[in-house]
């Protein structure tokens, strides 16, 4: 081979191991959300307490939209993304929670970080909805829960599911499990994401 092709072989050759590398894959779970994922009668979100708009509570999802089974994390790992969808702007911490359904109990592991999302800027007027993503580092073990502490959740489908567990006051990190007040009259629209 002459020496002016060998550096085009190189260059052939480590172009295709480039392209022949596979990508890693991501694993997620919570709601599984595209654009055509509608959050249905969100309107401007969900209050924790409908006559006192400053109390918080933390939302605990049982039920992920589209996707039954998914609302729980698969495996260990570090969550490095949140999506959402909201048709109007508002304020949350991520919650990490293990919950035990049946007897409507739950203790946090970590919260935060605190996101502000912008909302559809069409707020879901159409066919299609905007999906917001946000950065995040939170170490998270298999059958984990997603929760979000508020005043009030935009990112809901409400269409007569109680898909969550509703504590007021909100669970705190360190502190023990405890029984629900309610449950949430909403789907929460929220959906995480970690490499395998």
């Amino acid at each position: 081979m002459s020496m002016t092709r060998l550096p085009i072989c190189v260059a052939i050759t480590i172009a295709l191991g480039i392209l022949t590398t596979p990508a890693s894959a991501a694993t997620r779970f919570g709601s599984l959300l595209t654009p055509q994922t509608q959050p249905s009668n969100a309107g401007m979100g969900r209050w924790c307490n409908d006559a006192n708009h400053g109390q918080m509570c933390s939302w605990v999802m049982t039920i992920a939209r589209n996707a039954p089974g998914r609302h729980r994390a698969p495996k260990d790992g570090v969550i490095n993304q949140i999506r959402l969808i909201a048709c109007y702007p508002g304020t949350f911490a991520l919650q990490i929670a293990r919950a035990k359904p049946g007897p409507r109990s739950a203790e946090v592991i970590t919260t935060g970080p605190l996101m502000n999302y912008l909302g559809d800027p069409r707020h879901c007027r159409g066919n299609n909805y905007r999906i917001e993503t946000f950065a995040v580092n939170v170490p998270v073990k298999r059958n984990d829960y997603l929760s979000a502490v508020a005043t009030r959740i935009g990112f809901v489908y409400c269409a007569g599911d109680s898909g969550s567990l509703l504590f007021n006051p909100p669970l705190a990190d360190g502190q023990a499990a405890r029984v629900a007040n309610d449950n949430g009259d909403c789907i929460m629209l929220l959906e995480a994401q970690y490499d395998d």
